[in-house]
């Protein structure tokens, strides 16, 4: 995939934060971190670099699943040494109404177990292959419609869902001045309580496909042993 950050856009900024978030969590982990703890640091950081974030979700293992929790002082969960760690962040273009997504999951502790692994493994290729899809579709001079994506989608997942997993996705595909088309594409299996995203976003400008800003291409592992 073509990684091209030519479009005035913030999703790498954003995920330099993500990034420094997760290192913070790894090297402090003994001093009983809390998601509200995390979600502060994010929003400060997010502020002071002026970015324009709509949503900030911060989950620890069974919160995962659940986007619209917002952890609160006191109450929110204490990120232990094993377990997994998302990060959704929800951000706007600058001078742009169009809000797109940006998501990571981390494992703290041990690797995970083969089932996680197969599963996110599935995802990271329906991600793959819907990227070709839309490419030979744009390349060809095709008008990419949202449906469409929806329909390639669901024909190719019918074999990521099972009986201890749900599959979801949220797609948007947005229009945006001078002919420039965005595509936010995020998709995730729910399994044992865990929600997996797999999370690009994309742009079509004069036939041509761009990837806004750095994606998650393997399970982000913490090393919380020490």
């Amino acid at each position: 995939m073509n990684n091209d950050n030519g479009f005035p856009d913030s999703g790498d900024k954003i995920i330099n934060i993500i990034a420094k978030t997760y290192t913070f969590v790894k090297e402090n982990i003994r001093w009983a971190i809390t998601e509200h703890d995390l979600y502060e640091s994010i929003k400060n950081n997010l502020e002071r670099n002026n970015l324009l974030v709509e949503n900030i979700f911060v989950g620890f293992d069974e919160h995962t699943i659940n986007e619209s929790y917002i952890p609160i002082p006191g109450e929110s969960k204490i990120i232990k040494r094993e377990g997994w760690l998302s990060i959704i962040i929800d951000y706007r273009f600058k001078n742009e109404k169009i809000s797109n997504k940006i998501a990571w999951i981390a494992k703290l502790g041990k690797s995970p177990e083969y089932e996680f692994e197969n599963s996110y493994k599935k995802l990271i290729e329906l991600r793959n292959l819907s990227y070709k899809f839309i490419m030979n579709k744009i390349s060809s001079g095709q008008l990419l419609q949202k449906t469409d994506l929806d329909d390639f989608i669901n024909k190719k997942s019918k074999n990521i869902s099972s009986e201890n997993s749900i599959f979801q996705k949220d797609i948007s595909v947005s229009k945006y001045k001078n002919g420039i088309t965005s595509i936010n594409f995020l998709i995730s299996t729910v399994l044992n309580d865990i929600k997996l995203p797999v999370n690009i976003d994309l742009i079509i400008s004069k036939n041509k496909l761009k990837v806004l800003s750095r994606f998650q291409k393997n399970i982000l592992l913490l090393d919380t042993s020490n």
